[in-house]
């Protein structure tokens, strides 16, 4: 795959939904797998990036309230643009008082 067009699917692959009109553009060059691929590097990224800042405190506190008031997991994960396993880890975290290691 030439860089441009791994810059280009890179930039424009923003959520699993870009996955199928990147596949129509692109296909039969760059298969579905590569494209899921490339999407769990930029996710991964991100999350590596992020995961501090939802850590806070701060965060943490905002993120257990939501929830305590009946908002799903699923879709504070999304609103923050952040894993749900991840989020649940952190409420339970903050919830339970219980650190990381202990979890």
């Amino acid at each position: 795959m030439k860089p441009r067009v791994y810059r280009f699917i890179y930039e424009n692959l923003v959520s699993q939904d870009d996955i199928p009109s990147l596949l129509n553009r692109f296909s039969p060059d760059i298969t579905y797998n590569t494209l899921v691929s490339i999407y769990s590097q930029k996710y991964q990224s991100l999350t590596r990036q992020t995961a501090h800042r939802h850590r806070s405190e701060d965060a943490s506190s905002k993120y257990l309230q939501w929830y305590l008031n009946g908002e799903e997991l699923a879709s504070i994960a999304a609103k923050i643009n952040f894993s749900p396993c991840l989020l649940a880890r952190i409420i339970l975290e903050r919830f339970a008082r219980l650190s990381k290691s202990e979890i």
